[in-house]
């Protein structure tokens, strides 16, 4: 094979690696010019352009040449690769080829801000600050006020617990969704900044999420006392008093969820290929 000296601009001819086969794409092979004596790195072309002869460029016309001086110094000697300094090289360019997993971060915190605003707005609705009946329905997802009362005194939830401790968990389930939602932003901020995605994780919170809201959603069949019965006529009262009632966001946190958790299946499904080269 045939490189130039960047130093005094010599034709080189070198060998490549007798492990050439084994190397990574883009390892760089150092030789010794044998003119200047400088250490150049080289990159090997491809493993089937390696297995062909490289003949030397002869212009069709020497006239119209560059008239750039070019020695053939001869045949280089090939510098003994540190076995570290090559792992480190292609440890690099395997990372340098791998996506970051970036894009799967922005989307899982839109999800993410999506249902804290719902949490929000909910909280917004139960303090009276935002008087718009449209907007009832999320009141049921206000993890935020939950929060403030539990700052101030425990032993309203702690009651429900002694008595029930099905009781308890429906009754702080806004909480838990509040706090799911922030936990899942806070991981996707975690995994852009260090440009990697956890298929897992991810997948078990937005599953978590949906479960929660699911909960909230049909609270009045859970618990010891239920409002309705689980039955079709209950679950036909239940729907047919939320739309009386007009409290149709109600239903916004679940469909993020599942549209939430279908993402995350689809990502743990299609693992992230490496970038061509």
């Amino acid at each position: 094979m045939y490189t130039k000296c960047p130093s005094c601009r010599a034709e080189i001819c070198f060998q490549p690696p007798a492990n050439a086969a084994n190397l990574p794409d883009g390892y760089k092979h150092r030789i010794k010019c044998p003119s200047c004596g400088v250490t150049i790195g080289v990159k090997l072309p491809n493993r089937d352009a390696i297995a062909t002869v490289q003949p030397t460029f002869t212009p069709a016309n020497p006239n119209a040449y560059s008239s750039e001086p070019i020695y053939n110094a001869g045949t280089a000697a090939a510098v003994p690769a540190d076995d570290k300094q090559a792992k480190r090289e292609a440890r690099a360019l395997a990372a340098s080829r791998k996506k970051t997993g970036r894009s799967r971060n922005v989307i899982v915190f839109i999800f993410a801000v999506l249902l804290i605003a719902c949490a929000v707005l909910g909280y917004f609705v139960m303090q009276g600050k935002l008087d718009v009946e449209l907007l009832s329905g999320l009141a049921s997802y206000d993890g935020v006020g939950q929060l403030e009362i539990m700052a101030q005194d425990t032993s309203i939830f702690a009651a429900i617990f002694e008595i029930s401790v099905a009781d308890g968990l429906l009754a702080v389930l806004p909480t838990i969704f509040f706090l799911g939602a922030l936990l899942t932003a806070v991981f996707a901020i975690i995994g852009f900044a260090c440009k990697k995605y956890s298929r897992l994780l991810n997948l078990i919170l937005a599953f978590g999420l949906l479960a929660v809201s699911a909960c909230i959603l049909f609270q009045p069949f859970l618990g010891s006392e239920p409002l309705f019965e689980a039955n079709a006529e209950g679950f036909a009262n239940y729907f047919q008093t939320i739309i009386e009632s007009e409290n149709y966001l109600i239903f916004v946190p679940v469909a993020i969820g599942i549209l939430h958790a279908l993402s995350a299946f689809i990502a743990l499904c299609i693992p992230m290929k490496k970038k061509q080269a």
